[in-house]
């Protein structure tokens, strides 16, 4: 790769280039190949990937029925549910973890802008958190948990901001397409904040939860003091001769990675991916969260996950579009190792660019020597 031209019609050139996105679309245009769904257990032989058959984990607490006209499967599905059947287990799927915004509140009044009714607010969106409530649910809540005052709100709950199905054509998807995912978020979280604290159907407890809440006038202000970034979970992930997969992270699979960049100390955490319909109720599918029981362990990041195969692309790298599976990918997917891989990554993109050799070609002893040296 030589050069990139942007839409604009501006030019990038460099000896090497980073894509340091989760999106991945250096990878994808400089001819990378690149994997985006669920790919199933069978191609890596997995236990965890693919559909899910039995999720217990942020499951619906309450039974909520799906249907628009209650108890009539004929009459279509509420807003957030989509058709199809559960599927086997382990067959690979095209629906990927929900998506959310971290939501950045605050009850300081003199820093506090209150929630207004969007101008293209729909009320059929929030029908399942009435049925939630009217079945006795109790939904997630914010708390001042970060200085000043002020919440970051993440979504892995039975019912929360998480849009379960709603985002499995963002990985692949054009500019156009992802912006239109990313506003669809963006108008259906500041509809439900506005939902929360002012629909009749919210009972006295939650609205109690949510009332008073607003956005801090000193964040984001370039923003409407709304998050810059939709919480993008899953991409592109790279394709390459080395692929970190579940055994990675398996207590039980010795570690024999001999070139690490950074270690993931992560479980294979992945939320749900979907909602749909099972035994006439509302269903959540696709969370595999793994609790310290002993079956998982942290592991290094190879040097290889980070480079393509040598035949598609000599100067590129990848901190975040790592060469994994889906699930693999789960362990791999937090900043702090992006931080650390990147770090890696930025300083054997130096030593290629200096030396002139391909990215695959970089002495591992002299990279970890430039690590090390760093204090990383």
């Amino acid at each position: 790769m030589e050069r990139v031209i942007l839409e604009d019609g501006s030019e990038i050139k460099a000896k090497v280039f980073v894509d340091a996105s989760i999106e991945g679309h250096l990878l994808h245009f400089a001819g990378v190949t690149t994997e985006t769904i669920r790919e199933g257990n069978d191609k890596y032989g997995e236990k965890l990937n693919g559909i899910q058959e039995v999720n217990t984990f942020k499951q619906f607490t309450v039974a909520v029925d799906p249907y628009i006209v209650e108890g009539d499967s004929t009459s279509g599905l509420i807003s957030t549910i989509q058709a199809g059947e559960l599927g086997n287990h382990g067959d690979p799927s095209h629906y990927i973890q929900g998506f959310c915004f971290r939501m950045c509140l605050t009850k300081e009044k003199g820093n506090m802008l209150p929630i207004n009714k969007p101008e293209n607010y729909v009320p059929e969106r929030y029908e399942i958190y009435r049925r939630y409530f009217k079945a006795g649910g109790k939904l997630f809540k914010p708390e001042a948990n970060r200085h000043n005052g002020k919440t970051d709100i993440g979504s892995w709950h039975d019912l929360s901001a998480n849009l379960y199905g709603e985002n499995w054509e963002y990985p692949e998807g054009n500019y156009q397409k992802q912006d239109s995912i990313v506003k669809f978020h963006r108008d259906f979280t500041l509809g439900l904040l506005w939902f929360l604290q002012n629909d009749e159907s919210v009972d006295s407890l939650n609205r109690a939860n949510w009332e008073g809440w607003g956005l801090p006038k000193d964040e984001f202000t370039d923003n409407g003091n709304w998050p810059r970034r939709l919480y993008i979970r899953s991409g592109r992930r790279m394709v390459s001769d080395y692929v970190i997969t579940e055994h990675n992270v398996d207590i039980k699979v010795k570690d024999t990675v001999s070139d690490p960049v950074g270690i993931a100390w992560w479980p294979p955490d992945v939320h749900h991916a979907r909602r749909i319909v099972k035994n006439g109720k509302a269903y959540n599918e696709g969370f595999t969260h793994v609790e310290n029981d002993g079956t998982w362990k942290p592991f290094k990041i190879s040097f290889q996950a980070t480079v393509p195969k040598k035949e598609e692309c000599i100067n590129l790298l990848t901190p975040t579009s790592l060469s994994s599976s889906y699930i693999g990918y789960g362990s791999t997917r937090i900043v702090p190792t992006f931080m650390i891989v990147g770090q890696s990554v930025g300083a054997a993109a130096a030593i290629a660019a200096s030396e002139n050799i391909d990215v695959q070609d970089i002495p591992y002893p002299e990279l970890e020597k430039v690590l090390l040296s760093q204090n990383q």
